[in-house]
């Protein structure tokens, strides 16, 4: 795809309504518009980037998005498709190291350069680990040619085309984690946590995660890992203006409340106001759970689809701290990652399967929710006697916050997150109430 689309968002195939301005949806709109369809972008967020988003408060600019970038092509491309380059709208800088890990004994492991200076600093731990990292390294190509090179860009609609990939990838073993991957090649304690710890990243258990996901070590090695001068906010802005040059409508603190679907087609989508966009082609950026529980109604939905629903185990969410400086730390990596005394036995507990129950949202309002009635709902408790008992021996906590009164009401200033609440009896009995 090539071209120069008009300004005026003119359209010669129909219109588009993309829901969702994450980095995803920001990709597909470009996409879109340079195939000649007229493009308008939907999303909740004041900013356009998705989770990537930039806060200010008290003179700092906190910068939310990915603190690195891996495949800078996947961006090039947007730019190059309207006959423009990306380093003319943000300046993309390769880190050296592309990780440093600081480990409780004090040993720092710097991984990222060339070859030649990853076999170095594995030298520094284990000699015979240095050929381990090139066999390491050559799997990862194959994961990497089958995973990425061959179905990155194939839609998985029917079962067959899944069929299909699957000998490969049985032939390279990524039944196994990442974990059992990398200890096929490394030895070393310390290395095998530094080469196995990119899961984590998007929410994943390094011993449960499967090795496809071993590939990024060839991509890091083909591509390189790099920064966005600016933050990724950077990024998002001179993306911004790349979807203004195109044409392409962009409305903000705008929230879909429905998918329209019309004969099994969607038709567009209603906004929380009552406003109907009707559209040729509509593509969600939404989470995808959200996306079925939420926005598509029920009774299109197929009976796989909702089972599915039912039997999905998310991904790990995160809490993420940001603080201010006033000066600057030059021995601190640009990506520094802090190791504790415990790697296996720490991640068992954090990814530990935590039960989880759901309770309409109106629950939240009025005088509807005690503590009671949660611990019970929740699962914790079987009786609400029991659950009396346990708040007034001072066991119950609701967001790792001790509760003592057993008349106590819960609300909407009592969330985790926007729709999670997070109990717990005793020391380590956790549940979590979702709230849809």
């Amino acid at each position: 795809m090539t071209g120069k689309p008009p300004h005026d968002n003119s359209s010669t195939k129909g219109t588009a309504l993309v829901i969702g301005a994450g980095f995803g949806g920001i990709a597909a709109a470009l996409r879109l518009r340079a195939l000649g369809y007229k493009v308008q972008v939907v999303d909740r967020a004041p900013m356009l980037g998705g989770r990537a988003q930039v806060f200010e408060r008290d003179g700092y600019r906190h910068d939310a998005g990915p603190t690195v970038i891996t495949a800078p092509f996947l961006f090039e491309e947007l730019f190059t498709l309207y006959g423009k380059k990306l380093e003319d709208y943000v300046e993309l800088r390769e880190l050296e190291p592309w990780y440093r890990f600081y480990f409780a004994d004090g040993d720092t492991f710097d991984y990222g350069g060339t070859v030649e200076q990853t076999l170095a600093e594995i030298g520094r731990f284990s000699e015979s680990d240095k050929q381990g990292y090139l066999k390491l390294l050559d799997h990862s190509r194959k994961i990497f040619d089958a995973g990425f090179s061959r179905l990155a860009d194939q839609p998985f609609h029917s079962v067959w085309r899944l069929l299909a990939a699957g000998p490969k990838l049985f032939m390279l073993q990524t039944y196994n984690s990442v974990w059992q991957m990398v200890s096929k090649y490394i030895s070393h304690p310390k290395v095998r946590q530094a080469f196995s710890i990119q899961p984590l990243l998007v929410g994943g258990n390094p011993f449960d995660t499967t090795s496809i996901y071993g590939l990024i070590h060839f991509l890091e090695r083909k591509w390189g890992v790099f920064f966005a001068m600016g933050g990724t906010g950077a990024l998002v802005a001179s993306l911004g203006q790349l979807m203004s040059d195109a044409g392409i409508e962009v409305r903000l603190n705008t929230t879909v409340k429905q998918i329209q679907v019309e004969a099994g087609v969607a038709t567009g989508a209603i906004l929380e106001s009552g406003e109907v966009i009707a559209a040729d082609m509509v593509v969600s950026n939404v989470d995808p759970m959200y996306l079925y529980r939420h926005m598509l109604p029920a009774d299109i939905q197929s009976t796989a689809v909702k089972l599915k629903q039912r039997k999905a185990q998310l991904s790990m969410g995160l809490f993420v701290l940001y603080f201010g400086t006033t000066r600057q730390y030059p021995e601190v990596a640009h990506h520094t990652i802090w190791m504790g005394e415990r790697y296996q036995s720490l991640l068992d507990e954090i990814f530990a399967s935590v039960p989880s129950h759901e309770l309409p949202r109106d629950r939240l309002t009025g005088a509807s929710l005690t503590i009671i009635d949660a611990l019970t709902a929740a699962g914790l408790c079987r009786t609400r006697g029991e659950a009396r008992r346990i708040v007034a021996q001072r066991g119950a906590y609701v967001n790792n916050r001790p509760v003592e009164d057993i008349e106590i009401q819960l609300g909407e200033t009592d969330l985790a997150s926007p729709s999670v609440m997070v109990l717990r009896c005793g020391k380590k009995r956790y549940a979590l109430l979702r709230f849809t």
